[in-house]
């Protein structure tokens, strides 16, 4: 029961650790989401059949 009781004390502390550097810097973003900006991706169109429609059949 001790040692339930120690590990339950380890896993609140670095729970409550990782909450406060996760709200460290006053926004509900983490720390390091600020330091770039997403990457987006450009969608390929999708090819044409022969027909000249592009819808399912």
């Amino acid at each position: 029961m001790l040692r339930k009781l120690i590990a339950l004390g380890i896993v609140a502390g670095l729970t409550k650790k990782a909450w406060d550097r996760y709200h460290a810097n006053g926004t509900d973003k983490p720390v390091a989401a600020g330091s770039q900006p997403p990457v987006r991706r450009k969608v390929k169109p999708a090819p044409s059949t022969a027909s000249g429609t592009a819808g399912p059949r």
